[in-house]
């Protein structure tokens, strides 16, 4: 998950479905690397808004037909005009067909699994187990 200034793009917002892997070996071990894992395609939609102290203007919403393993949006009306310390990013990801994945990820959330990554999915997700909707809040 990512938002923030994309330079000429504009105000902007991504997610993906990614996997971790270690063939980039001039990477120094403490750094990991993350690959967009294209076997996983799923129903996903991304909202971007600026919070103005409880008033949200609507930067982007994207809710494509199609399954994504990886979505993005831009506004380019925000050129030069992105202030990250605003921005709310809302994703949903629907792991319906993929619920051993839901599953597992859903698990990192255990406190025996105590790290930075699942430090942020406890913060960000919440997680739907009668869909299998996976939500993220990133701000």
């Amino acid at each position: 998950m990512r938002e923030g200034d994309y330079l000429n793009l504009g105000a902007g917002a991504e997610m993906g479905i990614y996997y971790c892997t270690d063939w980039l070996t001039e990477i120094p071990e403490e750094i990991d690397h993350y690959v967009a894992d294209t076997n996983f395609t799923m129903p996903m939609e991304i909202y971007l808004y600026n919070n103005y102290g409880g008033f949200y203007e609507k930067i982007f919403a994207w809710t494509p037909n199609e399954e994504q393993w990886w979505i993005t949006g831009f506004n380019p009306n925000h050129v030069d005009r992105v202030d990250v310390n605003t921005e709310v990013m809302i994703g949903r990801v629907d792991f319906s067909g993929y619920e051993d994945l839901y599953c597992q990820l859903k698990n990192t959330t255990n406190e025996e699994y105590i790290n930075t990554y699942n430090e942020a999915a406890v913060k960000y997700l919440i997680f739907d187990d009668n869909n299998y909707y996976v939500w993220t809040i990133w701000y």
